[in-house]
């Protein structure tokens, strides 16, 4: 009988047990991953001729470096259909010298910040602030060079 009634007393339990097992596995919502930010670069002439690509194209876009402080390079995406080079900030770096040619060098600087990621655990880093050698320019996703 005493066997009959722990038998009993478990079938009840084993049901909320897994209830609430799984409700707490499913507590915790967010992706683990790591959200990055992208930064997009154009470089254009004084009258907004793409200087990467097309006909007025001056700089190879697959001769085009990025580095980091360390010198360390970075990756460059080539997006031909926007017409831009794009790359991933690190929350480790915040100047990268970027050298279109063997005379044509220039340095983005940026300000970080981390932000609660809105896709993945964790947080995002974020520019607060972008210098383009030294000068301060707008602080978006997009970076316009001109030569």
């Amino acid at each position: 009988m005493f066997t009959k009634s722990i038998k009993s007393l478990f079938k009840k339990l084993l049901p909320l047990a897994l209830l609430a097992i799984v409700s707490i596995a499913c507590e915790d919502s967010c992706n683990d991953c790591l959200e990055l930010t992208t930064k997009e670069i154009i470089v254009v002439d004084a009258e907004g001729n793409n200087l990467l690509f097309g006909s007025t194209a001056i700089y190879v876009p697959v001769q085009v470096t990025l580095t980091g402080a360390e010198v360390e390079p970075i990756a460059i995406f080539i997006d031909e259909g926007s017409t831009t080079l794009a790359f991933d900030l690190d929350r480790d770096i915040t100047a990268y010298t970027l050298r279109l040619s063997a005379n044509e060098i220039d340095t983005i600087t940026f300000d970080l910040a981390e932000r609660p990621s809105e896709q993945c655990c964790g947080t995002q880093t974020v520019s607060t602030s972008t210098q383009l050698n030294g000068t301060a320019i707008d602080n978006t996703d997009l970076i316009t060079i001109i030569k």
